[in-house]
């Protein structure tokens, strides 16, 4: 072919190409409005999960279906957020509740404890006691409702596997609950409280980096026909 005629293929919106301010700012593809969506979902997402806590007994069918739809929608970009949302939240709400309410059951008989033993044992041991205890369930729990979302498995096997996780993953867990005592002080000291509907979601979002790279450690090598899958991304 004459070298005068040689072309190379158009590489539109591409690598090659030098992106417009337009298209950053005001495409539908672009990184901005990109980012506002997926704001603006997550936003969502976490005002929704708010009201289906209210009732309480019904906050472990809400934490796993926000962290499968934060990481499957948000993440990956996999379905709607409102659909997948209540979709996890019906097909895990069994194991889920159950677990919601041993969660919530022993919370409360780990307050009776620390009041009834601060009673009668020296104080600072009880509020040590009372602090160990209190750190390991809530990484046990923090971990539990991503385990649910994720896998097949018994109600105590999941328990078991969420225990083992804490200490195999010790800094995620650490990350974890600093951070969780870091927005429980921002909202009580320095954020208005009407922002507490719009925190569960990002809070996920930035954890399911962390929590992402545990639960695969987990998870079987792909079959051929499971490569596809978003959770093998």
């Amino acid at each position: 072919m004459d070298e005068n005629f040689r072309t190379e293929p158009v590489d539109p919106g591409g690598v090659g190409e030098k992106r417009s301010l337009g298209w950053i700012i005001f495409d539908v593809e672009g990184p901005v409005v990109s980012f506002l969506t997926k704001a603006g979902e997550l936003l969502l997402l976490s005002f929704i999960f708010t009201l289906c806590c209210l009732p309480l007994v019904t906050i472990g069918p809400a934490c796993t279906a926000l962290y499968s739809t934060v990481v499957k929608n948000i993440k990956h970009g996999r379905g709607y957020p409102l659909r997948e949302f209540f979709s996890a939240f019906r097909r895990r709400f069994k194991k889920s509740f159950i677990a919601g309410l041993i969660m919530l059951v022993w919370c409360a008989g780990l307050y009776l404890m620390y009041r009834t033993v601060g009673k009668t044992v020296s104080g600072s041991f009880a509020r040590k006691s009372f602090i160990v205890i209190l750190t390991v369930s809530m990484a046990v729990f923090f971990y539990l409702y991503p385990i649910l979302s994720r896998f097949r498995i018994k109600l105590a096997n999941a328990f078991a596997m969420a225990f083992v996780m804490c200490g195999e993953h010790f800094l995620t867990s650490l990350a974890m609950i600093l951070s969780s005592v870091g927005v429980v002080y921002l909202l009580m000291f320095i954020l208005p409280i009407i922002t507490l509907p719009f925190i569960p979601g990002i809070w996920v979002y930035l954890m399911s980096f962390l929590m992402e790279k545990a639960l695969r450690r987990y998870m079987p090598p792909p079959k051929e026909a499971d490569k596809e899958k978003w959770f093998y991304e």
